[in-house]
């Protein structure tokens, strides 16, 4: 089985384009026989149906919440 690791800022549920476009890329690999294990800023709420593994990461979000710019940064530990 071939694999990939996809890596984001944040999973699809924060409705950013390029977040939108890689949950469509990693269900249609999933579809195309691929196992896909997509890490991002957690929690996802998403279900696990598309058969993508969602590895959630903790973040420190301060730039969105105080300036409105999305950059999250990772703190080394899954969430």
């Amino acid at each position: 089985m071939k694999r990939i690791l996809l890596v984001t800022h944040y999973f699809a549920e924060h409705r950013g384009g390029i977040e939108i476009i890689a949950g469509s890329i990693a269900e249609q690999l999933v579809r195309r026989g691929w196992k896909v294990t997509w890490v991002a800023s957690g929690p996802s709420r998403t279900t696990l149906r598309d058969g993508v593994m969602r590895v959630p990461m903790r973040t420190w979000n301060f730039t969105e919440d105080r300036f409105g710019v999305p950059y999250p940064l990772w703190h080394g530990q899954r969430a």
